[in-house]
């Protein structure tokens, strides 16, 4: 089951290469509708499906998907798919988190010119130890 208000999205992220599904219906509950929920199949290769009632878009660009005895309400976007089952059109409309624009609010801190000055003077005062010389002092 997946639960949501109407304005929910749901991005499940499956992972594992070589996927065996079979016989599984999914409820949808609390108004989210299928047209907001997206099956992400991030490591996949192959997989393999029987009897599957998808209630959403399923996305596996890098996988071969075996698809028999089964429905998808939403959309089917793998690298290659093999047999057949029915397919009803309900496009993605859902809201995916912008990941870029939270890391654009992360800044570099510059290094203090203080700490750089002083390691550029104790480098220098190390170098004249061992060169044997004295630096100059004022009185």
């Amino acid at each position: 089951m997946i639960r949501g208000d109407a304005e929910s999205t749901a991005i499940v992220n499956v992972t594992g290469e070589q996927l065996k599904l079979g016989n599984f219906q999914m409820f949808l509950n609390g108004g989210i509708k299928k047209e907001n929920i997206l099956f992400n199949f991030v490591e996949a290769k192959n997989i393999e499906s029987s009897g599957m009632s998808w209630q959403g878009s399923v996305l596996a660009t890098s996988a071969h998907y075996k698809f028999s005895n089964g429905h998808i309400n939403g959309q089917m976007i793998a690298g290659s798919i093999e047999g057949g089952g029915e397919y009803h059109d309900y496009s993605f409309a859902g809201k995916i988190p912008d990941l870029f624009a939270a890391q654009s609010s992360i800044k570099a801190v510059p290094e203090p010119s203080m700490l750089l000055g002083s390691l550029a003077l104790l480098g220098l005062v190390t170098y004249r130890r061992r060169q044997g010389q004295a630096l100059p002092m004022q009185a």
